[in-house]
């Protein structure tokens, strides 16, 4: 009997192994000059959507790797990851998840092949989801997370000395004004209109 159910373990774990879908996937700034400055960013992860809807509250949200280091100080960020698990990722559209303290933003592009991977043991499948030179504001696809809001300069890439490149884009977000600052904007204003009557 524990023949039996050793023999049923190992089978077990083999079809797993068979199934995994493991990738090699490189994402964030392209190496070179022009990649995509992250600006003012913390971190970029490489990601899906459960069911392939994207979510502005990070509903459904799975990151397949992080990166949190800036290499030039600039705010260029190129990740790797290897032998990653994609079973469950497989078809799916690939997004940049980029973060600024508590905002976040997603950058994605048509260009980009659906998220896939090999059965062991094949070799794992090589996948790139990195913005470089060529790409534009026209190129990608960038949505706010809840309470920000996403710039995409063009020509703002970077040349890893600090300035731009000429090429490729910066990628920045802000915070959306909560209504309360609205509120007090238009007391200001009426406040002003008040006091020009007056004096008029």
């Amino acid at each position: 009997m524990k023949k039996v159910l050793s023999l049923l373990a190992v089978f077990s774990v083999s079809s797993s192994a068979l199934v995994a879908g493991v990738a090699n996937i490189a994402y964030g700034s392209a190496s070179n000059t022009g990649g995509a400055n992250f600006l003012g960013s913390t971190s970029v992860s490489v990601g899906y959507f459960t069911g392939d809807v994207f979510s502005a509250d990070l509903i459904g949200w799975n990151s397949l790797n992080t990166n949190s280091l800036d290499l030039v100080g600039t705010g260029f960020f190129a990740g790797s990851a290897s032998s990653v698990d994609t079973l469950a990722a497989s078809g799916s559209q690939a997004y940049l998840l980029f973060t600024d303290g508590s905002l976040n933003g997603f950058v994605t592009s048509n260009a980009w092949a659906t998220l896939s991977g090999t059965d062991s043991p094949a070799p794992p499948a090589s996948l790139s989801y990195t913005i470089g030179a060529s790409d534009s504001s026209a190129t990608l696809s960038a949505f706010a997370g809840t309470g920000a809001t996403v710039s995409v300069t063009d020509g703002q890439g970077t040349d890893f000395i600090g300035g731009y490149s000429g090429n490729g884009v910066s990628i920045a977000l802000s915070a959306v004004p909560e209504p309360s600052a609205y509120a007090t904007l238009a007391g200001l204003l009426a406040l002003g209109c008040v006091m020009l009557r007056r004096r008029a």
